[in-house]
């Protein structure tokens, strides 16, 4: 989750995306959920989803924008 975090707190999700791909949708969401961070968990999935609704697209995803904040103050309240 902090490699996850470093990535949207410098670039958004979708900088993650486009750096990684998809390599880490199998264990986000789990992970989030794991160490109980269960509203990370819904801005992930919220972001997958999002991100597969536009796979493909070259430019930048602007609803990627619109959670990265919320995520950001999420990741601030465990990793301050």
């Amino acid at each position: 989750m902090a490699l996850v975090a470093v990535e949207v707190n410098n670039g958004g999700f979708d900088q993650l995306f486009f750096n990684e791909g998809t390599r880490w949708n199998d264990i986000l969401v789990s992970s989030a959920e794991a160490i109980e961070a269960y509203e990370i968990a819904e801005i992930c999935k919220k972001e997958i989803e999002i991100y597969n609704e536009h796979s493909g697209q070259e430019d930048p995803i602007e609803e990627l924008n619109e959670c990265d904040e919320e995520f950001i103050i999420a990741t601030t309240l465990i990793w301050p």
